[in-house]
């Protein structure tokens, strides 16, 4: 994908609409760390940054990239500057001041995530989750408290994740009432679910194109 996505870099290929992206754990953060958020790295490829915010017809999208690790959380990330020093993984996580800023948003229409949030599992899936890689063989382990924070406090309409490599979808209700919608993509390698594309109505509402 490095090297598909190198074509693009060097707009020997051109993405034919605007592309936002976040960053999961995997990505090359001694080069992205060192970008603005907001900044288009080619042509129609903008980078919502660690933590960012952009409005697209008409619909707030606030992005927090990164993944959950509890002994990251609390701890300040060394500098990029120093990337040689450490493993990549050290940057992988986002932490507690990166979740304070995503709040600071007050709202939003589509949350986009790496991590899953928790308790978004409907408990009649659960057997879907038995073997389910990072859940401990637990449905009710999937996912991280303060990702769930984020959706429960902003509200969006749909919430978007990766990171488990299996498609998901369920309707969860809020603290406030509110119903949201979860749709989680499975890795690029599983073509069609790795998908999902949406429709927008003149009243604003965010359906799924089946």
């Amino acid at each position: 994908m490095l090297l598909l996505f190198n074509f693009f870099l060097r707009e020997r290929a051109i993405f034919p609409w605007p592309l936002w992206f976040i960053d999961g754990n995997h990505e090359p953060y001694g080069f992205l760390d060192g970008i603005n958020t907001g900044t288009e790295i080619t042509h129609n490829c903008y980078y919502l940054g660690r933590v960012g915010s952009v409005v697209l017809a008409g619909l707030k999208i606030v992005g927090v990239s990164g993944i959950y690790q509890e002994e990251k959380f609390l701890v300040q990330r060394s500098k990029i500057s120093q990337i040689n020093s450490y493993s990549n993984k050290d940057y992988i996580a986002f932490t507690e001041a990166e979740i304070i800023q995503a709040l600071d948003y007050k709202s939003t229409d589509i949350l986009l995530l790496h991590d899953w949030p928790a308790n978004i599992i409907n408990p009649v899936d659960a057997e879907q989750f038995e073997q389910q890689r990072r859940s401990r063989g637990y449905y009710d382990m999937v996912g991280n408290e303060y990702a769930r924070i984020l959706v429960d406090e902003l509200k969006p309409k749909l919430v978007v994740c990766g990171h488990l490599h299996k498609s998901y979808r369920n309707k969860i209700s809020l603290t406030s009432g509110n119903f949201t919608d979860i749709c989680c993509l499975a890795n690029v390698r599983s073509r069609a679910d790795a998908i999902a594309i949406f429709h927008l109505s003149k009243t604003g509402e965010i359906s799924e194109v089946i």
